[in-house]
């Protein structure tokens, strides 16, 4: 039969064949055989086939155990993944893709993203969190070769923070405090307009106007920028007035007394 088929692939499996033969009762019953003995005519091996026989020949690619790892949570393909040699964490997100999709990308959780591993040592998971804006700049775990089984989660903005988000004012201002982010257009201006007292000019004359600060996380590393900027000309609708601002911005606004003292 082999002979018959144009004989073997180069990575045929030569340690088994099987052969699933249907009985009389029509069930099926499994022949394990030597595919190499039956190839060189051992007759316990190269048995005689029967009407409806069927034969498997397995390549050895087939015998290599495969490991997979996966990924989960706000990707546009999630799932398991064929572990590959040298595969990093870098390699996985992107297979999975969406972040070069700009608006998929904003609705993504960056400041952290989750790798759950299986410790070698006692078969516990661990989970190594990750910034998961630094790993798509190819930075901080980008290059960790991944391991078998090893699961990825990744969380959009609204599983983290919800529906609701907030900046917040403090300071020489007359009501501090956080409020809530209206999606896409509120202003540097809009803000310190809500905490009021800028029109009040007995009030506004004991506010230091030349240096306000506008403090931002970086959204790639976590870390805090600080953004000076002129209050008087944001209160004239100039400047900086109409910097849009973001989840967890943060403005202080300081007095006279503050930054010049008593005299």
């Amino acid at each position: 039969m082999i002979n018959k088929a144009d004989g073997l692939l180069g990575d045929a499996y030569l340690d088994r064949v099987d052969v699933v033969r249907i009985k009389s009762d029509f069930t099926e019953e499994l022949l394990k055989l030597d595919l190499e003995q039956a190839i060189s005519g051992n007759q316990d091996h190269d048995i005689l086939l029967q009407g409806l026989d069927q034969i498997r020949v397995y390549g050895m690619t087939e015998m290599v155990p495969k490991t997979y790892v996966s990924i989960a949570g706000h990707v546009k393909r999630s799932g398991r993944y064929l572990l590959q040699e040298n595969m990093t964490l870098y390699d996985l997100i992107f297979k999975a893709g969406g972040f070069v999709d700009e608006e998929f990308k904003k609705r993504t959780y960056l400041k952290r993203a989750e790798l759950v591993r299986i410790n070698e040592d006692n078969d516990e998971k661990e989970i190594i969190p990750f910034n998961l804006g630094l790993v798509l700049s190819k930075q901080g775990l980008s290059n960790t070769v991944l391991r078998t089984d090893d699961a990825v989660r990744i969380y959009s903005v609204l599983e983290i923070e919800g529906d609701t988000r907030y900046v917040s004012i403090s300071g020489h201002v007359k009501r501090p405090g956080r409020y809530e982010l209206f999606e896409g257009n509120m202003t540097l201006y809009d803000l310190i307009f809500k905490t009021g007292g800028f029109t009040d000019q007995e009030y506004k004359k004991r506010t230091y106007l030349k240096r306000a600060e506008l403090v931002r996380v970086n959204e790639d590393n976590d870390e805090k920028e600080i953004i000076p900027f002129n209050l008087g000309l944001v209160l004239d609708k100039q400047g900086m007035a109409n910097s849009v601002l973001r989840t967890d911005d943060a403005v202080r606004i300081y007095s006279v007394l503050e930054i010049e003292g008593d005299t």
